[in-house]
């Protein structure tokens, strides 16, 4: 979150400490190494069972799907921001933002259901977005009074409701026409994520109580954070004969692990402590943030 404030000289000395707000719009973009890196990118081992016709006799058939979802750079991050004057160069900030960011992909490809062979089409999406509050500080470095000015901002910012969401999708078409569709879905969240941020930014005013500015800053993530209270829920049925190991699976503590050893599909337990690996994120990135500044 950045915020450009700025008040008249007159009026910061007339009436004491001012205040303004902001509200802003413009992107942010968090590594997440591990999920858009790593996670992404990991396919899905399958088996299911075919019924060989006229044999009588049913075959297990092993498969692994490639569907990349493409990495998710920079997402939408809006929100407002508060400010306090103190004195013609510092001004106390705090706010709320949200950011969202999402991908999609989808392949065709032929995966064993109810018995037989089958065409598909299988999508996949992720969708990851955040809430969060900020408290900070702003220096005017270089100013021209109701003219513009240049600021570094000094921001530390709590992301206290991450919520990332991975849905699959697969349609199976059967004789006559028939579609048949099931779906898994795994969610998971995190929360009391910490980042430092610095940035510089710039401020220009139409009125006294009015300016538009611009502001562009790195967060530095205070360590890596799991997303964990995961669940998964599908809707496969018994008779379908087919399953799969995701690219992210729920620990033993409901946290998320992904997968990063593509073996081909094993039931045994020992398959998922020894081809995932723990799923931490680290939330460093850029932001840049065009706002709106009105001061009372």
């Amino acid at each position: 979150m950045m915020v450009l404030l700025s008040m008249p000289v007159g009026m910061a000395v007339a009436n004491g400490i001012s205040w303004g707000v902001s509200p802003y719009l413009g992107l942010n973009n968090p590594s997440l190494e591990k999920l858009t890196g790593a996670e992404f990118a990991a396919p899905m081992p399958g088996r299911g069972r075919l019924e060989l016709q006229g044999a009588g006799d049913n075959v297990e058939f092993d498969f692994i799907i490639d569907n990349t979802l493409s990495a998710q750079d920079w997402g939408t991050n809006g929100g407002v921001e508060f400010q306090l004057l103190f004195n013609e160069k510092n001004t106390l900030l705090f706010g709320f933002s949200v950011w969202e960011s999402a991908a999609q992909s989808s392949v065709i490809t032929d995966i064993p259901f109810q018995g037989k062979l089958t065409p598909t089409n299988y999508r996949r999406s992720g969708n990851i977005s955040y809430f969060e509050f900020s408290l900070g500080w702003k220096r005017k470095l270089f100013q021209r009074p109701k003219k513009y000015n240049i600021h570094s901002r000094l921001l530390l910012r709590e992301l206290f409701d991450v919520d990332y969401k991975e849905e699959f999708v697969f349609s199976f078409q059967g004789e006559g026409g028939q579609s048949f569709k099931r779906v898994v879905i795994t969610e998971s969240q995190a929360t009391g994520v910490l980042l430092l941020e610095m940035g510089l930014g710039v401020e220009f005013y139409l009125y006294d109580w009015l300016s538009l500015g611009a502001d562009a800053s790195y967060g530095f993530s205070m360590q890596t954070y799991k997303l964990g209270n995961a669940s998964r829920k599908d809707d496969l049925q018994p008779n379908d004969n087919i399953r799969f190991k995701l690219p992210a699976i729920l620990d033993r503590d409901g946290n998320l692990r992904y997968l990063v050893n593509p073996a081909p599909f094993d039931a045994d337990p020992s398959y998922e402590d020894d081809n995932y690996r723990s799923l931490g994120l680290d939330f460093s990135g850029w932001r840049g943030l065009l706002r709106i500044n009105f001061y009372f």
